[in-house]
């Protein structure tokens, strides 16, 4: 599961009034607009970044903590640790920025086989 990092330090209200569109604060324009998926493999994020060059996009992570910064605009993700960030792919095209993070093998889940005795 992602989640923008900040939702880890607000308040109920100002969580309420930042994500629920009420009373838009300055700073809801400079995030960038994303999209994830996530399956048994992989998790992918899709970010909005249109008329962005590839060397103006940092993308910068610690630990499980993901920030992706294009232009004036940037979000700040945690990603699930079952997800391998150093080992992410991340490519543009047509002005979607698309990072994908493999599954770590120790975190799929298994079949256990039943035995008949």
């Amino acid at each position: 599961m992602l989640i923008p990092y900040d939702f880890l330090t607000l308040d109920r209200d100002d969580f309420i009034a930042k994500y629920n569109g009420i009373g838009r604060r300055p700073e809801y324009a400079r995030r960038l607009a994303y999209r994830t998926d996530q399956t048994e493999e992989a998790t992918t994020i899709e970010v909005e970044v249109p008329g962005i060059r590839a060397e103006d996009i940092d993308i910068t992570r610690d630990g499980d903590k993901l920030t992706i910064v294009a232009g004036e605009k940037s979000i700040h993700l945690v990603v699930n640790r079952a997800y391998d960030l150093s080992d992410a792919e991340a490519t543009l095209e047509l002005g979607i920025l698309k990072l994908v993070a493999k599954r770590r093998p120790e975190t799929r889940p298994t079949k256990v086989q039943i035995k008949v005795v």
